[in-house]
């Protein structure tokens, strides 16, 4: 089970930092305004690559039988 976690968090990471120029270059960024606390421009794709983190951990666990014990 952790080896799940551990896949979909480093899945998640490496398609974040693919996400981030792709999200520059197709200009789907924040910009910055008076009523926001940030003076640089934030790419806005990063939920992306939570949905690609989270399909990568259930298709690692797809197969693994569930050992509940109580």
């Amino acid at each position: 089970m952790f080896a799940t976690f551990l896949t979909a968090f480093v899945a998640s990471f490496l398609i974040s930092a693919f996400m981030k120029p792709i999200a520059k270059r197709l200009d789907i960024v924040s910009r910055p305004r008076a009523d926001r606390w940030k003076n640089q421009v934030i790419p806005l794709l990063g939920g992306v690559a939570v949905a690609g983190g989270t399909i990568t951990g259930f298709l690692c666990y797809w197969g693994e039988p569930l050992d509940i014990k109580i």
